[in-house]
Parts: C-alpha cells; structure tokens; sequence
C-alpha cells in the first residue's frame, strides 16, 4: 500500500513539475534581442580585470584602477554599426568570464568571447564599424 503511494506521488510530481529551463527563465525572445552596450562592456572589462587580480598579474590596488578605467572608457564606445549581439551571446561570455574553470584561459582565448560572436566590443580594440560614441 505504501509502496503504491509513493509510485502516485512520484508520478504526479512528473506531471506538475515544470519542464526543465522554465523556472526563472526570461523567455527566447528576450534573449534573441540586442544586448546593451554598457551594460555588456562593463560587465566584460571588470570581470577581466578582476581575472587578472586572482591570476596574480596585477595588485589590488591595479584591479580597482583597472575596474574604474573600464567602466570610463565604455563610456566612450559603442558597437560597430553593422555588430547587433543577442543578450544570448552577451550572458554565454560574461558567464565563461565568471567561471573560474576558465581563470587559466586568457580572455580573448574564450570560445564565448570571441570577435565573431561579440563584434569586437571591448574598449581596448580598434573598432571595425562603429566607432566613438558622439
């Protein structure tokens, strides 16, 4: 008897669970839209400096200054004009860029991060389309 109600109260949290991906996501068409410059370049930039800080490459005092140059010289770029990343593509980089399984790997190395997939949006490169924000 027991057995047989267990067997139930498994079968009927088959059936209400919710499917996988559904609790808390944001739906595909959010994601497929246009990812926010700043809000991408300053998540990246200071997500690499303070990479560089766990790596031992720069001191705490470095990682600080690098965080706030960062987020200043996003301030002053955009996307090229012809580059439109998803918000998809924005979230796969900056969550490679927080995992430390990828603390080894140099940033431009990231499979996620790279030019083709983001547009070359980090303030530090020359842009190919864009330019200066006015």
């Amino acid at each position: 008897m027991i057995a047989r109600w267990l067997l139930l109260g498994f079968v009927w949290c088959l059936l209400v669970a919710p499917t996988p991906g559904a609790v808390g996501s944001c739906g595909d068409g959010e994601l497929n839209e246009p990812v926010e410059f700043l809000y991408y370049c300053r998540n990246r930039e200071e997500l690499a400096c303070v990479r560089k800080f766990l790596r031992k490459e720069i001191s705490e005092r470095e990682r600080d200054e690098c965080r706030w140059e960062a987020v200043d010289a996003c301030e002053r770029r955009e996307f090229p004009s012809s580059c439109h990343p998803t918000k998809r593509a924005a979230e796969a980089c900056l969550n490679a860029l927080r995992s430390f399984d990828t603390l080894e790997t140099e940033e431009q190395d990231l499979g996620e991060c790279n030019t083709d997939a983001l547009c070359r949006a980090t303030p530090g490169e020359e842009p190919d389309g864009g330019g200066l924000a006015e």
